[in-house]
This record gives structure tokens, C-alpha cells and sequence, in this order.
């Protein structure tokens, strides 16, 4: 038997203490004689011998349980099988932690130093022969092989924070893919993390039959503030049009903060400050008003301060505010009047550029340049036509259909069943009204200041009924009194079929002269702004999928960083769009430009993955109790408090331990005196 602290054995010199206390309380007996008390002598003597007999005792349990209070500090152990253990030869499989939570503050400093120091601290244990194996959260290639000693504390040296946050059950599948090529009998898997609730999914681990070492490192204070989220009110970003941006912020700290000040910047300059207010375990919804003073792509970031923590302390998102949103009304050949409702609309607003052209005039070819095609009260939709309407809805192009009073009804089901849209049945010519507006309705946010169910709604003269079945997914956006709809919505891969079941003249009623025709209309519009979404979290290999509208097969595509690194990603031209894959190229959060030809078309933006971002950590019970349910058997969980010293992994991992043990028998023993104390008389 062996101790780990042995220096606690000079603490056995205390049992002198109870040694000295019994000495100097033996009860002097005085001798008398009497001539016939024969037999009260006889009962004094043996009064006089059981009481030295429980003194004896008594001091027997103080002793012992002095001495194994020592013993319990001191942790004796049972070295394994040395002999077995020095055959072949040892395999160390180490695990460090070198997410983003490990920039938090300990005792001995910034975490992730302190568990590299611990890494250190167990490789020099070790023979030089040994051989071991780093791994971190980037998942290298290059961590696929063993090293020797010297070459591991070297690699150790040079690792820095991963964006990339893993799984215990990740990362010992990453550690036995390698250890299960190789037949040595002595492996030992390492883990030091701070041992994050988020990433410690013990259950789904399965058939581990190593040894498995646990060193937690604890941070003084587990506090932080993140950005969370952010969205804006409108879907659209226009030229000199008012924005409103929503931040959320979290606060995973026990107090309430106050004043925190929240930051917008775009394109390098300060755009709106403002102060927070965040409860405890809570986060807060603030808004940033600005307005778009600028065309073109536009680069920004909202940021907080934070002492701890600080990877998730700003948030990045790109967008593009276009100078034009190009729309074409497609009329039918005798058409005289039948657009005036919409060219003056969308005229008297310089951001559409508003197109109309006859049905024979029409350029098929030139339909992918156009965010919105409206089918305006066309006669017939003939074959060809439906088919590029269908193949511009799946390239990412808005179709808004207005029918005719005189509609050929076979020809627009066809487009309807290409599309599974409902579809039309037999005009209805009863009058009728609009319903109420569904302010809830996500089409609807934004454009009012306030509700109001009192509206005097259009009137409908003459629409077209339609067939509804289980499998279409159709969004009624305008209802009418009767409970048929209006105007429906459906997504149709990457655009929006819009379907009015009323034609847009005076005769079928008074919606194009009503007030609501104007704010539906430009919604509409609005919502047909062809852009990539303004963020996206950084993982190992994202896709960035726009339309394919504009660029060649062979046109060359980049993503550059803003200070100008740049690298060529995985192209898949599917048409009608183009994913670009990044590959584990992109490992840091920032704002990028996607280029083609030289030339930026697109703005993007990679955030971290805000996982890392709650600070909780399990403590030494839990990480045990968590192990013990999910089965493993062979682990040893390092108490942080006396992993501050050195670390003995051969100890650790490969010791029967009797602490617990002492500490049991130091209770029996002081319950034996008590019970000796109190319950025998003499």
C-alpha cells in the first residue's frame, strides 16, 4: 500500500495527544483495610478492573480513529500490477478542451492554459518511448497519430481555441479511431474540459471498455453576456428606408445588469448606440433604429462588452439594399387599360424598375432577371409559358397571377398542378366583401401603425372558386365573407406563387381602387428582394445557395474575408441554383464577400455557435453520477481542488483507492466510543 499525500503520516504524531490525556486521568485508588469486610474488598477490585478495561478501550477507539482521519488525508492506495503494466507499451490518448468557454478566468489563470499545463504535467510522467496522441475540438487530421513525448508537449504548445464546439461522445469516438488500430494493452483516454452541461452527453457513449481519466478545470466565476440572435421588422432592406433591427442578448449571470451598452456598426461606421437592461438568467429584445444610406452590399456587426467570455460579445450579418427590384407585368395582347392599377403603383417608386410587355412580345429568355412576374389577367397560360413560369418559381422568382374574367380555366390548373396549387373552378358572380384582416399573419407585420377591424373592406363582384385538397400547402392570406380565398400564397421551392381569384379591373369590384390594394401589393413586391440569408453559424462545411440566375458554368467563384484573404470554394451549379461549400476554410466570424469573376455579387456573414456561449458546468458529483448512469466502469473523475498539484495518471487509472474507507471506520469508531461512554456504567 502506497499514499498519494504521505507527507499528511507526520500528522499520526496527535495520537500522543489521547495517549497523554488517558496517562494523567487514571483514577488513584487508596487501599483500606477492614478486618471482616472480606468480600467488599472483592467487589472494589473488580469495580477497579472493568473500568481500566473501557478507559483502555476508549482510548483504543480515539486512537484509531485519529489515525485513520490521517490515513483518510493522506489517500492510501494499492499500486496495480506493475508487472503487467510494464509490458508493452503505454498509449495516452489526451482530450483537451479548447472550445470557446475555456477563455474563462481560474484560479491559475485563463483555462485553456491551465489545461495545457496539465497536459504537460502528465506527459512527463512518462517514459520518452511512450507514445501519445492530441485532441482538441478542431478534429485535425493530423490528431490521427501517435507522437512521441516530445513532439506531443510541442503540438500541446501550439494549440489554440477551436470554433468549434464538441461532444464527449464525439470526441471519444475520435479517440478510438485511432487507439482501436493498435493491440497494446496499456491505452488510458484523458479528458480536460471545464465539462460543460451543453456538451456532456455521457449516455450516448457505448461499449467503452478503456480507462478513462476525467481532470475538470473550473473557472473562479461562472458568468456571461451573449448576443443571441438578431432579425429585423421588415424582410426587406431598401435604399433610405428606415430599418429596425432586433438584438437579442442573454444574461447567464445571477445578477440583475444594468446599462450595457449595445453597439451598431456598419460598414466600419457607428450607426446607433443605446444601454440595456438584462435580468438575471433572462436576456432582453432591443432595437437599433438607422436609416440605408448606402446601395450595394452592406457589412455589419451589433456588439456588447464582456469581461468574461467574449466570443459570442459580437454578432455579424451582411445584406444587399438594392438599387432596383425589376418587375414584369405580362399582359395579355389586346390589352389596353387593364395595367393601369399597377404601373401606377410601382412608377411613382424608383426602387422598381417596373416592366410590362405584351404575351407575343415576351423574351422567355429573359425571365430569370425579374424578382417579380405577375400574370396580369392573361386569357390563357399556354404550355411554354406555364413552364417557364414553373422553372422561374424554382429559381427563386415571385409569380403574383390576376386571372381573367374570360380565363380559359384548364389552361391556369395546369400551371396550378405543376405547382400543386388549388384550382379553379366555376366563376361566382354573387356579391360579396373581404374579410377582416389577419393582423397576425406574418404578410400583414409591419405594414400597419395599428389595427383596426373596422375597415370598410373591397367589394367583389365576380371570383373564381376553388378546389381545395389534403395535400396542398396553401397560405390564405385575404379571405371573402363566403370563406373562400382571396389571395393565397404557396412556396414553390425558392419563390412564392401568389393566386388572386379576382381579376384586377372595375367590373369584378373595387379592389384595385381600394386602399388596401396599394400596402398588399407592395408586400408583395417587398418580399420578392432575391437575397441569401444576412448570417449564417460557422460549421465544418456550410452551403451558401443562391439562384444561378447571371452566372456561367465556367465563371469562377470566391469568398474573400474583408481584409482580403480569400480561397475558392466547392462549387455545385444545380440549376436554377448554385451551392458553394466552404469546406472547414472559414475559422473565424467576420463578414465576407462571395465574388465571381473578381467581382463581389453577394455579402455574407459567419457567427460562432452560441453553445459554448452558457457558462454552466457540471461539478465533480455530477460528471460522476452522469458516467456512472451511462455504464462506464473503468474512470476516475480528478478533484479540481487537488488536481491544482501534480497529476498522477498511473495513479489515477490504475489504483484501488481506500479513503472512502477510512473515513467510514473513523465514524465507527467515534459511534464506539460514544456508545462506550454512555451506556457502561462502572
Amino acid at each position: 500500500m502506497k499514499f498519494i499525500y504521505p507527507e499528511f503520516l507526520f500528522a499520526l504524531l496527535l495520537i500522543a495527544i489521547p495517549i497523554l490525556i488517558h496517562l494523567f486521568n487514571f483514577k488513584k485508588f487508596k487501599q483500606v483495610y477492614f478486618s471482616n469486610l472480606r468480600f467488599l474488598k472483592e467487589i472494589n477490585l473488580q469495580t477497579q478492573s472493568r473500568s481500566k478495561l473501557k478507559h483502555l478501550l476508549v482510548l483504543l477507539m480515539r486512537v484509531l480513529s485519529l489515525s485513520f482521519l490521517v490515513f483518510a488525508f493522506a489517500q492510501p492506495y494499492i499500486p496495480g500490477n506493475k508487472q503487467d503494466e510494464s509490458k508493452g507499451e503505454k498509449i495516452i490518448s489526451i482530450y483537451i478542451d479548447n472550445s470557446f468557454s475555456m477563455q474563462a478566468q481560474g484560479q491559475q489563470g485563463e483555462l485553456l492554459n491551465v489545461a495545457k499545463q496539465k497536459a504537460h504535467e502528465i506527459a512527463r510522467q512518462y517514459s520518452p518511448t511512450d507514445r501519445f496522441q492530441l485532441v482538441s475540438n478542431d478534429f485535425f487530421a493530423w490528431q490521427q497519430r501517435l507522437y512521441t513525448r516530445e513532439e506531443f508537449l510541442e503540438l500541446v504548445n501550439q494549440l489554440d481555441y477551436a470554433s468549434v464546439s464538441r461532444s464527449f461522445s464525439e470526441v471519444l469516438l475520435r479517440q478510438n479511431d485511432l487507439l482501436n488500430q493498435f493491440k497494446a494493452a496499456n491505452k488510458r483516454y484523458v479528458w480536460i474540459s471545464d465539462f460543460q452541461s451543453a456538451a456532456a452527453d455521457f449516455e450516448n457513449i457505448k461499449d467503452f471498455s478503456g480507462r478513462l481519466v476525467c481532470i475538470p478545470v473550473q473557472a473562479e466565476k461562472q458568468a456571461n453576456i451573449s448576443i443571441d440572435s438578431i432579425w429585423f421588422s421588415t424582410p426587406v432592406r431598401q435604399y433610405n428606408a428606415k430599418e429596425k433591427l432586433f438584438v437579442r442578448i442573454r444574461n447567464y449571470s445571477d445578477m440583475n445588469l444594468e446599462n450595457i451598452p449595445l453597439k451598431l456598426e456598419i460598414n466600419g461606421a457607428v450607426k446607433s448606440i443605446r444601454s440595456i437592461n438584462i435580468p438575471a438568467h433572462g436576456y432582453c429584445d432591443s432595437s437599433l433604429n438607422y436609416v440605408n444610406i448606402e446601395k450595394g452590399i452592406l457589412h455589419a456587426n451589433v456588439s456588447i462588452s464582456d469581461l468574461h467570455v467574449i466570443y459570442d460579445d459580437k454578432y455579424y450579418f451582411s445584406y444587399q439594399v438594392a438599387g432596383n427590384l425589376n418587375i414584369l407585368s405580362i399582359n395579355p395582347d389586346n390589352s389596353k387599360d387593364t395595367n393601369t392599377y399597377l404601373s401606377k403603383l410601382f412608377k411613382n417608386d424608383e426602387y422598381f424598375n417596373f416592366k410590362q410587355t405584351r404575351l407575343s412580345d415576351l423574351d422567355y429568355a429573359s425571365l430569370g432577371k425579374y424578382q417579380l412576374i405577375i400574370l396580369n389577367q392573361l386569357t390563357e397560360i399556354n404550355s411554354g409559358l406555364a413552364t417557364e413560369i414553373n422553372k422561374a418559381l424554382k429559381n427563386g422568382t415571385n409569380v403574383l397571377i390576376f386571372p381573367s374574367i374570360n380565363s380559359h380555366i384548364e389552361s391556369y390548373n395546369n400551371l396550378f398542378k405543376l405547382n400543386q396549387a388549388a384550382l379553379f373552378l366555376q366563376p361566382d358572380t354573387q356579391k360579396t366583401k373581404l374579410k377582416s384582416i389577419d393582423y397576425s399573419n406574418p404578410f400583414f407585420t409591419g405594414i400597419f401603425e395599428k389595427e383596426n377591424n373596422n375597415i370598410d373592406m373591397p367589394v367583389i363582384n365576380y371570383h373564381y372558386t376553388q378546389e381545395n385538397y389534403s395535400n396542398i400547402k396553401q397560405e390564405k392570406i385575404l379571405l371573402l365573407q363566403n370563406n373562400n380565398s382571396f389571395l393565397s400564397r404557396y412556396l414553390i421551392s425558392k419563390g412564392y406563387l401568389y393566386v388572386c381569384a379576382s381579376p384586377l379591373n372595375d367590373k369584378a369590384g373595387n379592389f384595385a381602387r381600394h386602399a388596401l390594394f396599394v400596402p398588399v401589393i407592395l408586400r408583395i413586391a417587398e418580399w420578392s428582394n432575391n437575397s441569401i440569408p444576412e448570417n449564417y453559424t460557422l460549421n465544418s462545411n456550410n452551403s451558401i445557395e443562391f439562384s444561378d440566375a447571371g452566372y456561367s458554368l465556367d465563371g469562377a467563384f470566391e469568398i474573400s474575408s474583408l481584409n482580403g484573404e480569400s480561397f475558392i470554394p466547392q462549387v455545385i451549379k444545380t440549376p436554377p441554383t448554385i451551392n458553394l461549400f466552404t469546406q472547414n476554410q472559414i475559422k473565424q466570424s467576420g463578414n465576407y464577400n462571395i465574388l465571381y469573376e473578381g467581382k463581389a455579387v453577394y455579402g455574407v456573414a459567419f457567427n460562432y455557435n452560441r453553445k459554448e456561449s452558457d457558462p454552466n458546468c457540471l461539478s465533480l458529483t455530477e460528471i460522476e453520477k452522469k458516467i456512472n448512469h451511462a455504464g462506464i466502469q473503468n474512470f476516475t473523475v480528478a478533484n479540481p481542488e487537488e488536481s491544482n498539484n501534480n497529476i498522477n495518471i498511473e495513479l489515477i487509472d490504475n489504483s484501488f483507492y481506500y479513503w472512502k474507507i477510512c473515513i467510514i471506520l473513523v465514524i465507527l469508531f467515534l459511534l464506539t466510543e460514544t456508545i462506550l461512554l454512555r451506556f457502561w456504567k462502572v
